[in-house]
């Protein structure tokens, strides 16, 4: 009898790896110029998401007399407004450190966890985030995996010949 010959198991991601790689893409589809910042919640198993990029107001993007940071709808409340299963247990995986009225939000909504690229400047306000996460017992996670994982498959992707 021949035994088949098994392939090797594929490794798989760490989760942390795998969505904040996917919210630094995202970023890729903010039109904000000052800086891009994608945002990706999953629910509290990791097998739904939804994502956002920062943006502006309907009426007010339509109107393109620029860019108004006062009045940007950030990455991470897009997400959450758009997600479509519950948030409750839920993780907020972020391009950059999360301002107070983000963290509030995620809070409001039963968010658990945080995770934030940490070599993103930090706001005025991060000192009150940082508080009110300890306060919340909401965890706040600067994120200290590896992202080479997207270089190698974009080199994966080159090869085959799919960047023209």
């Amino acid at each position: 009898m021949d035994k088949k010959k098994r392939r090797p198991l594929r490794e798989v991601l760490p989760r942390d790896d795998y969505f904040m790689g996917l919210a630094h893409l995202i970023a890729f589809g903010s039109r904000n110029p000052q800086h891009q910042v994608g945002a990706l919640i999953t629910d509290a198993n990791g097998r739904h998401f939804a994502f956002g990029t920062d943006t502006l107001p309907a009426p007010v993007a339509d109107l393109n007399d620029g860019w108004d940071e006062d009045i940007v709808l950030h990455a991470e409340i897009e997400a959450m407004r758009t997600a479509r299963f519950a948030l409750a247990g839920g993780v907020l995986y972020t391009s950059n450190r999360p301002c107070l009225k983000c963290v509030c939000e995620a809070l409001h909504l039963g968010i658990k966890r945080i995770v934030y690229n940490g070599k993103s400047p930090e706001g005025p306000d991060w000192p009150k985030v940082q508080e009110v996460m300890r306060l919340s017992y909401m965890q706040l996670d600067e994120f200290k995996g590896d992202l080479n994982w997207l270089r190698d498959q974009v080199k994966w992707l080159e090869v085959r010949g799919l960047f023209g």
